[in-house]
């Protein structure tokens, strides 16, 4: 009997884990995580109904009843001239196949890109008596264009339940935030924070932070007081691939537009850490495209033939969702082909509900 090749997949994001429950019956499949497995997309619904984070997080080693071999480790060195890598614990795997799936470190701080940055903003929030809530976005590549939008809309309502009275602010770098999938897009966007009463701050390139005064000032000196802060950092590349052969200028993982990488045929890259090469947002509907791309790829299938993504923007009755197809972005640098989904806020619950569920259909097979 022939001997099935080894695919290594370095990350339980949902580009590695996607790819992995999809090649596990064509190959041997060995994951190597260092964290189980998060749904962000759940932090903000867990915030307002005050749940715990816990609800966000699954179990990595369930994969095992699926033949995946899943290690809790940390990747130190990848060696891809001798198809190895190195972990901290001080473990040795080789491999004929490397998907790189490590996703964006994310600096802690009040946010909701990740499990510390959300406790951090729950202990923060428990002592907020109204005022001025700042939401301050450091830089671009961030987890989710839309969502510090979104997330302002929602953090408003539910402080105003509470009956405290709430000026809301965006600091955003960009000048005119979500044009890259359009100036529909950008449009919409602008109507619903104005019909809300937030404010957007836009090309506001953060300087500096005063956490004792509750200052933020900008490159220009413009000076915005906070009573809360929700501070989004800009997400960078893991050093294990920055410090590598396999990295861009810029530390994100240097892939072509079939997501192989530029120097070796037998490594790909999947989910964030290749979205700022290939000018994509960091956003998990692409990351189960390229995990369904590159399984196709090894196992001789018909790879998919739409991009598509979409993150729902809760605006009262102004909420809308951007429906966007970003093959044409992928394979010839175009800009995305979208289309905007009006929807109730009913609508926009059952839509994240879905969007949850379709994420927990990977660790049941489907």
């Amino acid at each position: 009997m022939k001997k099935r090749q080894h695919v290594l997949i370095l990350g339980g994001g949902v580009g590695g884990v996607a790819t992995a429950v999809a090649l596990r019956k064509s190959f041997d499949v060995t994951l190597v995580t260092e964290s189980d497995f998060i749904n962000y997309a759940l932090l903000p619904k867990l915030f307002v109904e005050n749940l715990n984070y816990l609800n966000a997080i699954i179990q990595t080693k369930i994969l095992s009843s699926f033949g995946i071999q899943v290690y809790r480790d940390t990747i130190s060195l990848i060696i891809p001239s001798e198809k190895k890598v190195k972990t901290k614990k001080g473990k040795l795997f080789t491999y004929d196949y490397l998907i790189i799936a490590l996703g964006a470190e994310v600096p802690i701080a009040p946010h909701f890109w990740s499990i510390e940055g959300f406790s951090q903003f729950q202990k923060e929030a428990v002592n907020f008596k109204g005022g001025k809530l700042v939401i301050a976005v450091e830089g671009i590549p961030y987890r989710c264009p839309p969502a510090p939008f979104d997330i302002a809309y929602r953090l408003k309502r539910y402080f105003e339940s509470k009956s405290l009275n709430v000026q809301t602010i965006i600091l955003h770098p960009e000048a005119k935030p979500l044009i890259a999938v359009g100036e529909e897009v950008h449009k919409k966007l602008i109507q619903g924070i104005e019909r809300e009463g937030i404010e957007l701050k836009a090309a506001y390139h953060i300087k500096k932070i005063d956490p004792i005064e509750r200052k933020i000032e900008n490159e220009s000196g413009e000076l915005v007081n906070y009573d809360l802060l929700m501070y989004v950092p800009k997400h960078k590349a893991p050093n294990v691939v920055s410090q590598s052969e396999l990295s861009t200028n810029d530390g994100w993982l240097n892939v072509k537009k079939n997501f192989r990488t530029e120097k070796y045929d037998n490594i790909f890259g999947v989910g964030d850490i290749i979205a700022p090469t290939l000018g994509l947002p960091m956003a998990a509907f692409l990351a189960l495209y390229e995990a369904q791309f590159v399984s196709s790829l090894l196992t001789n299938q018909e790879p998919p033939n739409k991009a598509e993504a979409a993150c729902p923007i809760e605006m009262g009755s102004y909420s809308f969702i951007p429906f966007c197809d970003f093959r044409s972005k992928i394979e010839n640098g175009l800009p995305p082909k979208c289309k905007i989904i009006e929807a109730e806020q009913n609508f926009i619950g059952f839509f994240r509900n879905l969007i949850h569920q379709r994420l927990l259909s990977l660790f049941s097979g489907l």
